[in-house]
Parts: C-alpha cells; structure tokens; sequence
C-alpha cells in the first residue's frame, strides 16, 4: 500500500511537471525561474497574452510616425521662429512616444522577451541601432554646418570637452541627476537617456524578485536621479494601459477616442501649461525649476499622459470593428519603421541645412529644410534602424552562459 501511494505521488509530480512545462513554454531547468517570474510580477501561467487588433497596432504606428514629424516641426519653429504656421506639438509628441514605449515594452516583455537575456539584447539593438550612427552623425554634420555661411544658427555651440559629451552619450548618463550634457547640437538625444533607464528599471521589476528585484530597483532609481524619475510615471502609464486598459463597447469607444484627440489639442493651446510652469517655478525655485530641464513641467505632462491613454483605450475599443484599408496600413508600417531615426537624427541635419542653405534668412522656404531632414533620416534609416537584426546578433554574439536567465 506504502508503495503504491508513493506511485500515484511520483505520476501527479511527473503530470504537474509537464503541464508547467507546456504552458511556460520553457527547458525544464527554466520552469522554476518562470513560474517565480510570474508569481512576483502577478500573472500566473493561466494568464491570456493580450493581443493587438490590426487597427490599434496601425493606429500606434500612426501616432509614432506623426509625433516624429510634429517633433521635426517644432524644431524647425523654435530654430526658424515664425517660418512654419503651425503649433509646436514637440515636446508633447516626447510624451506620446513615451506612453508608446511602455505600452510596447510591456507588450514585448510579456509575450516575446520572457527572459532577462532576450530582453537585454533586443533593447541594447533597438537603442546602439541609432545612438551610435546619431552621435556619429551630429559630429559629421556639425562639422559641416559650422563652416557654413549660417553659423549662427549653432550658437551657443556646447561642443566642449568632446570625450565626456561622447562617452555620456553611449552610455546613456548624459542626463542623470540634474546634469543634461548634450551631444554637440543634438538636442532630442535627451530622451533617449531617459528612455533607458525606464527600460533598466522596469527590467528590474520583471526578471527579478523578492529582495534582489527590491535592491536593483531601488539602486537603478537612486542612480537615475528626480530628474529622470519625474517623468516615469507617464512611461508606466503605457504598462498599466498594456496591463489593465479595459476593451470597452464600440459607441463608448468613439466617444472617448473623439473627446480625449479634442482634449490633447485644446490642452496644449490653453493657458493650463503655462499657468501650471509658473506654480512650478513658485513650488521648486527658479533654480531647481531650471536644472530639471525638459522635465520642468512634469504635472502638466502628466495630464497631457492621461489623455494619451484615453485615447488609446478609446482606438483599442473601437479596433475591432474598424477595417484599415491594406495599403494604407503597408504605408504607415513602413514610414513607422523610421520612427526613431526621424526623431534623433533631425535636428543636427536641419541645423545643418541652415546654415549652408541661408535658411535662417529665408532664403530657402523651411518646407524644404523640413522635407530634406525627414527624408535623409529615412535613407539612413535603412544603414540603422532598419538593421536591428544585425545588431541583435552581435550583442548575443557577446552575452555568455552566466547572463541567461
């Protein structure tokens, strides 16, 4: 009778083994570090992947390519003020990107990335796959445009102590704290940093656990700084949308999805973010209000965040009962795979233009300083962005067996 308890016992271990190995989809040594990951972060095996209708997936790609173009504009206004009758939709464009971000990351991390190594070589490729070729190309341009007849358009030109500039730039350290060293005259590349260290700190929180999860993140937060930290929660907004985000009824949908595209627009040309700039100002101190730099007015970012995700809880709703004509979805995937070069290639190209074309003193209308930097960021895309898979390769080339989870 003895044994053949232990019998049944040994069959019902042997069934639950492979039943957790089948719906983790892992090595049987990977079982207990998956099962732990799913425990610690609140999912359990049983937990269906949420997955994007074509709509929503398009519609995301859309809003990529179009912020990337309004954040184009707004620099063209801010360096040639007056030449582009249009609203600088810049800095509101980072805060769609960085909604985005999370959304994706935590899509990804989820269904794709179910481990630290796959994780970490997909976003060291996503990231060295512009960094590098940006840094590369703000020198190659600056070089150029300050021997131009338009100079004037660099200065005050930060292009001191160029190893520092260079080296905080591949490491993505440029912005920790309330340091903010620009790489030479590109600007955007601020974002990026930022980025980074949402990714590392997320990271963090999904393949660890227990005290080591609370260590590295807390250690990841200390190192990045308030700065940085002040606009991640808009970055978890794209996680929590991912996570919780509700499918609600078609009609509901396309109110919220019309209320909140109204909302954005009307936000960003009332008085609310200047009234909220000068409080701020009031609140830290012109002194700290100015070392937080592009964070500055992180409450009205946030609100500007809000309506993001109601925005897209509204497109997920009404996702499924909207066709995209095939064309028009080939389209915007592909302009949308150019997002990233757009974003932290143009502004030492348009920099660049101006200053050899004359721009500054409209001798070249801006709509062509405009069409010459998106269209040069998109042929180097192709070099870069585009070839992530070469860069994935060479970053697993590099990981060795200790790093895999």
């Amino acid at each position: 009778g003895c044994s053949a308890r232990l019998h049944e016992r040994a069959g019902r271990e042997a069934f639950w083994a492979a039943a957790v190995r089948h719906l983790f989809q892992c090595r049987p040594q990977m079982c207990k570090c998956a099962a732990q990951r799913a425990i610690a972060t609140g999912r359990t095996a049983m937990t269906r992947p949420k997955e994007m209708t074509e709509a929503e997936s398009v519609y995301y790609d859309f809003v990529r390519i179009t912020a990337a173009l309004f954040v184009v504009i707004g620099h063209i206004i801010l360096l040639l003020p007056g030449s582009i009758p249009f609203y600088d939709f810049g800095h509101y464009s980072v805060i769609a990107f960085f909604v985005l971000s999370g959304y994706v990351i935590a899509f990804v991390s989820e269904n794709k990335e179910t481990s630290l190594r796959r994780y970490s070589i997909s976003r060291l490729a996503r990231v060295y796959s512009v960094a590098l070729p940006a840094v590369m190309l703000t020198i190659i341009c600056d070089y150029i445009g300050l021997r131009g007849s338009g100079n004037a358009i660099y200065h005050p030109y930060p292009g001191n102590l160029p190893f520092i500039r260079i080296s905080s730039a591949l490491t993505f350290s440029s912005e920790l704290w309330f340091y903010s060293i620009e790489p030479f005259s590109n600007g955007p590349f601020w974002s990026l940093c930022y980025e980074v260290w949402y990714y590392c700190i997320f990271a963090a929180s999904m393949y660890f656990s227990g005290t080591k999860r609370l260590i590295w993140v807390c250690a990841l937060c200390i190192i990045a700084g308030p700065k940085i930290l002040s606009l991640f929660p808009i970055w978890l907004f794209g996680v929590a949308l991912y996570r919780y985000g509700p499918t609600l009824t078609s009609r509901v949908g396309w109110l919220l999805f019309i209320a909140s595209t109204c909302g954005i627009v009307l936000y960003v040309h009332s008085a609310i973010p200047i009234y909220i700039s000068y409080h701020m100002k009031l609140f830290l101190g012109f002194s700290l209000y100015r070392l937080f730099e592009y964070a500055q007015n992180f409450p009205s970012d946030y609100l500007v965040g809000l309506l993001f995700v109601l925005n897209f809880i509204g497109i997920r709703s009404i996702g499924q009962n909207l066709a995209i004509p095939r064309r028009a979805a080939r389209f915007v995937r592909w302009a949308s795979a150019s997002t990233f070069s757009i974003y932290i290639y143009n502004m030492p190209l348009i920099k660049m233009a101006i200053s050899l074309t004359g721009a500054a003193a409209r001798a070249v209308p801006a709509i062509l300083i405009f069409l010459f930097a998106v269209f040069s960021a998109v042929l180097l895309s192709y070099a870069t962005e585009r070839r992530k898979l070469l860069w994935r390769k060479f970053f697993t080339s590099l990981t060795t067996r200790p790093f895999a989870t």
